[in-house]
């Protein structure tokens, strides 16, 4: 694996002519000035407007799926048991994939999160699903909404994935952002005790968090990339390829992180590229704390994706998000002997997020059990970006299309011809 880029290492480019890794002009575009200096890098893959449509159809899908195998599986329950929670028979034992919490807090929080999990299924196995998302409520919030953040979301330039030039530009953009926002968010309170309003603001709010997190995951793309290839070999210099790297993790702060973005502007040369060092350095000493329950390691593809086998099972692991918010261990990306099990956890959880909106709950409960349920897969696949690149650029096409699927975000395409 190449070391990513320095300016030690790395001088202008050359006047040779290199041609660009395969797939790499498909996904980027890279602006240039009059002078011939890199401004910003685009995603050809990401468009500027959306609809809560496909969202809200891929939500009936998933409650369809999870109504027909609780028709046809006598052992449904036992089954969900087991994808949400491992195996309770053997929790605390051999079941590295089981939630097995250290203390009794957080064994309890388990346990509640069991019991909405539950009841919300029980819910949705009685839900006429067609009825309930055509409810004129519904349908009125949804294209209300819909039209208000299509306005908030020209601020954003959401295909902007890195500017090699301004060291504040998306710290801005998130701020301006945040208080077009506000306004929005404010008036969807007043909804959130009405049932079907409520799971109507969580469809919106999910809607958002799609949609603005393309970036993130075209970015992760862009990382592998800049990991495993000289700054010459992708059209930049290596100044630009840094303040590249230093932009993405701009990118990323919030509104809040007034003194980072300081930091930012401060060492715009060298930010990025040692962040991105801190983290790896940061993953690598935790995973060396659960090294032990692997029988082998294979390849590291990246900076977050390593082949490995645990209990049998060929997986890819993904290093920075951890299966939960409770486990230590690494989540599992893709199992090659089993290559829908991550599709198919995806599946039941967002399908439970819904279901718990549905139940009489408390709206603190309802957000606990929400940011537990999101836990399990909102991090995981966006870090799934760089595994994406990996499989393109290796050939396999089968990979490349579970990954898309088990995305389970509407919004996410792969260039033309995708794979979806």
């Amino acid at each position: 694996m190449k070391k990513i880029c320095s300016v030690i290492l790395f001088g202008l480019l050359s006047s040779t002519v290199f041609a660009t890794p395969p797939g790499f002009d498909k996904h980027f575009e890279l602006k240039r000035g009059m002078d011939g200096k890199l401004q910003s890098i685009i995603s050809r893959d990401i468009f500027g407007s959306f609809s809560i449509r496909p969202l809200i159809e891929q939500i009936k899908e998933d409650l369809r799926i999870e109504q027909t195998n609780m028709a046809r599986k006598g052992n449904y329950y036992r089954e969900a048991q087991e994808i949400l929670f491992g195996d309770e028979s053997l929790a605390g034992s051999e079941d590295l994939f089981a939630l097995t919490p250290n203390n009794g807090e957080e064994r309890r929080e388990v346990q509640e999160r069991r019991t909405n999990a539950f009841n919300a299924l029980a819910v949705i196995s009685n839900l006429d699903i067609e009825a309930f998302f055509a409810q004129p409520e519904l349908v009125k919030l949804a294209n209300r909404y819909e039209l208000e953040v299509n306005k908030n979301f020209r601020v954003l330039n959401i295909n902007m994935l890195a500017h090699a030039t301004d060291s504040q530009y998306f710290y801005r953009t998130t701020v301006n952002y945040e208080i077009l926002m506000r306004a929005l968010n404010y008036a969807k309170k007043k909804w959130d005790n009405i049932p079907v309003l409520n799971v109507g603001v969580m469809l919106l709010d999910k809607m958002e968090q799609m949609f603005t997190q393309q970036r993130f995951f075209y970015q992760n793309m862009l990382l592998h990339y800049l990991e495993n290839y000289t700054p010459t070999e992708l059209g930049m210099t290596a100044k630009e390829a840094d303040r590249v790297i230093s932009s993405i993790y701009e990118s990323r702060l919030t509104w809040l992180s007034y003194f980072e973005s300081k930091a930012v502007q401060r060492d715009w040369d060298g930010y990025g590229v040692q962040r991105f060092y801190r983290d790896i350095r940061a993953v690598n000493a935790s995973f060396r704390g659960v090294r032990g329950a692997y029988s082998s390691l294979g390849t590291r593809f990246n900076f977050a994706f390593q082949e490995a086998s645990i209990e049998g099972k060929n997986v890819v692991i993904n290093l920075f998000d951890k299966e939960h918010m409770f486990s230590k261990f690494p989540s599992v990306a893709f199992d090659r002997d089993n290559p829908k099990s991550v599709l198919r956890k995806r599946q039941l959880v967002q399908a439970v997020q819904l279901g718990v909106r549905l139940l009489t709950l408390p709206k603190f409960v309802q957000s606990v059990a929400d940011s537990f349920f999101s836990s399990m897969y909102v991090s995981q696949s966006l870090r799934e970006g760089a595994l994406m690149a990996h499989f393109e650029l290796s050939g396999d096409e089968e990979a490349q299309k579970i990954i898309l699927k088990q995305l389970r975000n509407p919004f996410i395409f792969i260039g033309p011809g995708s794979a979806r």
